[in-house]
């Protein structure tokens, strides 16, 4: 098993609009390849709108192959791969 920790910086105010969006889109597509949420973690002290994702994936390949498909996956990629410039 391996992990990708992923910090996401939004706009304030914003941070129940993502999870429920998250929670309702982008964990179901990535549950669809078999990428396991290991934590999804949010702030309320110190750096504020921050989010940390944890995804366990099976191996490197499984890494690779399901990201893949997750970025071709329609109605999830916008939520799922757009990181903020920090």
């Amino acid at each position: 098993m391996i992990y990708d920790m992923r910090t996401y910086d939004l706009k304030p105010g914003s941070v129940p609009e993502y999870m429920s969006a998250v929670g309702e889109v982008a964990l179901k597509i990535r549950q669809d390849y078999g990428i396991k949420l290991a934590g999804w973690y949010y702030t309320d002290v110190g750096h504020l709108n921050r989010i940390v994702h944890i995804l366990g994936y099976r191996d490197y390949s499984h890494f690779e192959e399901s990201r893949k498909k997750c970025a071709l996956t329609q109605g999830g990629t916008e939520i799922i791969y757009r990181e903020s410039k920090t």
